[in-house]
């Protein structure tokens, strides 16, 4: 149960390149996992410098709220509702710093990586 909640942790915060090379993510604190999130999105968002430092923040709050998510002891069921509804508020927030297309982008790489967890068996 733990492994599939850290999986879908992943899925919502990171995009398939990132979760893919950094096999030990979620072994990581969550100021390491905001920062690798943060880089990602500046690569494949292509984020300026003031994009960046409005991500940053938003990233580690989302990472520490995962961390106590991951920590609760709940079902998987309300764990995923909750991280469902802290990833909604994260986007919610990056709408207002994102443009359109970036937003687009992160979307779509957030479906690739959940169909790519999928087709492997991994996410049920």
């Amino acid at each position: 149960m733990k492994k599939t909640v850290l999986v879908i942790i992943g899925i919502m915060i990171f995009g398939m390149n990132i979760f893919a090379q950094n096999k030990d993510f979620n072994e990581t604190t969550p100021e390491k996992r905001a920062q690798i999130h943060t880089q990602w999105m500046e690569k494949t968002l292509v984020l300026n410098s003031k994009q960046v430092e409005q991500v940053k923040p938003i990233n580690l709050r989302f990472a520490k709220e995962m961390e106590k998510i991951k920590l609760e002891d709940k079902s998987k069921i309300q764990k995923l509702k909750a991280v469902r509804e802290i990833d909604e508020l994260r986007i919610s927030e990056f709408k207002s710093i994102l443009t359109p297309t970036q937003l687009d982008t992160y979307n779509d790489k957030k479906k690739e990586l959940f169909k790519m967890v999928r087709q492997k068996g991994e996410f049920k």
